[in-house]
């Protein structure tokens, strides 16, 4: 596998997978300051299908040099199908997801790998209504945490 197979889903398809596949995992690889600040999503009774797992720490934006072996260890005690990466907007989780791939096939041969594009907080703007995308403004639940 290599970065091209990485399939690149929305933050709706992403909810509805986490909905309807008992395999599946979301990895939110933003920082424990976006976390805190912006929000994370709110999975409800499906909660355990959520990973906090900081690539990079803010503001220093420090590569967290444990990442791989944290990824690791989540997934050695579970049944991953499907692996979710999450950041703001879709560039930090596909390179996570690159950067995971040999762990992850490690983990299981046959899962698959997805990056969350538009992310938690989306990109771009619309001309009537600011940003209309990612997971937070495509109406998903969210919550702040401490």
């Amino acid at each position: 596998m290599d970065s091209n197979e990485i399939k690149q889903i929305s933050s709706n398809e992403a909810f509805e997978e986490i909905n309807s596949n008992v395999g599946a995992l979301l990895i939110d690889v933003r920082s424990e300051l976006e976390w805190k600040k912006i929000g994370i999503p709110d999975l409800g009774d499906l909660n355990e299908r959520l990973v906090l797992l900081e690539l990079q720490s803010m503001p220093s934006m420090e590569i967290n040099q444990n990442f791989l072996a944290e990824l690791e260890e989540t997934l050695s005690n579970r049944n991953v199908k499907n692996v979710m990466f999450m950041c703001k907007a879709g560039v930090r989780s596909q390179a996570a997801a690159v950067k995971s791939i040999s762990v992850l096939l490690n983990a299981n041969k046959s899962i698959r790998i997805c990056n969350v594009s538009d992310g938690f907080e989306g990109k771009g703007f619309s001309i009537f209504g600011g940003i209309t995308s990612g997971w937070k403004n495509s109406g998903l639940p969210w919550k702040i945490i401490n």
